[in-house]
């Protein structure tokens, strides 16, 4: 998946490793994550099947990589795209922690809960700027259909940890909330 992720990053423009890293960082990560270490072995398979082509420029004195898109990469991409969407596994730590939490004290399972409840609440707060930051820039009118659906995620994760949130609160005995 990483392979296609970095093709649709490069879609629009060049960028170096680093700036597909920090473009995931503030779009995907929510939902996505990989290390940085992963990208640049995804960026060398990606060249050596010559779907994209990696340009070297010097920038105040440094060696930028800059890759490209080729039309083979486009594509890869484009048919990836249509493919039918499948339903993934839940990949969820909490859940994991969920199941084991019987194991523990009252007292720790509520704090733990507690403290999930709260971290999810935050970054529930978290996404709700970042929508309203989104929604006062101008989006040209070639790009709206495109950032409709990048704002769709947006909208997920907050409806998501609202549900999370509101799940998890459930499993606090009622006199403890």
């Amino acid at each position: 998946m990483l392979d296609n992720i970095i093709l649709g990053f490069l879609q629009t423009k060049k960028l170096t490793a680093y700036d597909i890293k920090k473009a995931m960082e503030q779009s995907i990560s929510y939902f996505y994550s990989n290390s940085f270490g992963s990208i640049n072995p995804a960026l060398k398979k990606l060249e050596k099947q010559q779907y994209v082509v990696c340009k070297e420029v010097i920038e105040n004195s440094r060696v930028k990589k800059y890759y490209k898109i080729t039309k083979a990469g486009r594509e890869v991409y484009s048919n990836w795209i249509k493919e039918p969407i499948s339903i993934g596994r839940i990949k969820e730590e909490s859940l994991v922690r969920l199941f084991f939490m019987g194991d523990n004290d009252n007292d720790s399972r509520n704090k733990i809960i507690f403290d999930y409840i709260n971290s999810m609440i935050e970054t529930q707060k978290t996404l709700k700027q970042l929508k309203e930051h989104f929604s006062q820039i101008e989006v040209p009118e070639e790009s709206l259909e495109k950032v409709k659906f990048q704002l769709a995620t947006l909208d997920f994760g907050i409806d998501y940890y609202n549900f999370t949130s509101k799940w998890f609160k459930k499993l606090i005995p009622k006199g403890n909330k």
